[in-house]
């Protein structure tokens, strides 16, 4: 039968160890729980940074005439957005 976890190790600075162990007491977790939240939770950021990184770079196109798609400037990227 397989495993159905991994067993990884990382190397921590001691204080953030100590805070790692102090959490999980404290929020009776074991450590592994906690690195996969936190993980997740950094996946998830990630995700929202590449979108707002590819909308902002979609925005600085439109407003400089670098246009591809359904839109010739910002008004008309706006009332498309408005429409949905």
């Amino acid at each position: 039968m397989s495993r159905t976890t991994e067993t990884l190790t990382i190397s921590l600075p001691p204080k953030i160890a100590q805070t790692v162990r102090k959490t999980a007491r404290q929020e009776n977790k074991t450590k592994s729980e906690l690195f996969r939240v936190a993980l997740n939770l950094y996946l998830e950021e990630k995700k929202k940074w590449q979108i707002n990184k590819a909308i902002a770079e979609g925005v600085y196109d439109i407003k400089n005439g670098r246009v591809f798609g359904p839109f010739k400037n910002i008004r008309d990227f706006k009332k498309g957005l408005e429409k949905d």
